[in-house]
């Protein structure tokens, strides 16, 4: 049972419930026993995984749209320059009402690519954090976001590493993510 408790300050904080009788060997009730999990920090990562999720989706959304306008304003762009370059035969006073036509396309189109360019900036990944980072505590964090899902699922999910792997240059947050999803895969 997942349900929320309150602290004698009125704050509240959810928590994971899970009750066993204990029978003696007859078969007869002799106590209840139960134990209380706090789920806030599991919550905040759930929360923080979602946020991520969503950036990624959208920072991959914007990356495809910036790519699919570029290839049509180099195409303009590249028009425009060739029609500046077929203007050196007309007479001069043509060329006059046609050259500030052009340098309006063109700063169009360079003011295009300047928003295609803060999208794709958008779209990739924040700079990584790169520092020692224990493999242990990532899985075991990983370990208390996924299990209770599995556990619903009938899905055994068990952590089992050696004491002794050392630490590895990394941000811990990517690392998660990379193991988060090889995980979700695995168990779907």
């Amino acid at each position: 049972l997942e349900t929320v408790f309150r602290t004698k300050a009125g704050e509240e904080f959810p928590v994971e419930m899970s009750a066993t009788a204990q029978l003696d060997p007859a078969g007869r009730f002799l106590q209840t026993r139960a134990f209380v999990r706090d789920l806030s920090d599991r919550r905040r990562l759930e929360g923080e995984l979602a946020r991520w999720e969503r950036l990624a989706t959208v920072g991959s959304m914007a990356a495809k749209v910036a790519h699919e306008i570029r290839n049509p304003l180099s195409a303009i762009s590249l028009n425009v320059e060739l029609m500046g370059d077929e203007m050196a035969a007309l007479p001069p006073e043509r060329r006059k009402e046609v050259e500030p036509l052009l340098a309006t396309i063109l700063a169009g189109v360079d003011r295009l690519n300047a928003i295609t360019e803060e999208y794709l900036s958008f779209a990739r990944l924040p700079p990584m954090e790169v520092r020692e980072t224990s493999l242990q505590e990532v899985f075991y964090r990983l370990a208390q976001l996924v299990k209770p899902d599995m556990d619903r699922r009938g899905i055994t999910f068990v952590v089992d590493l050696a004491g002794d792997i050392p630490g590895v240059a990394g941000d811990s947050n990517q690392l998660g993510q990379v193991f988060l999803n090889l995980i979700r895969n695995s168990t779907d």
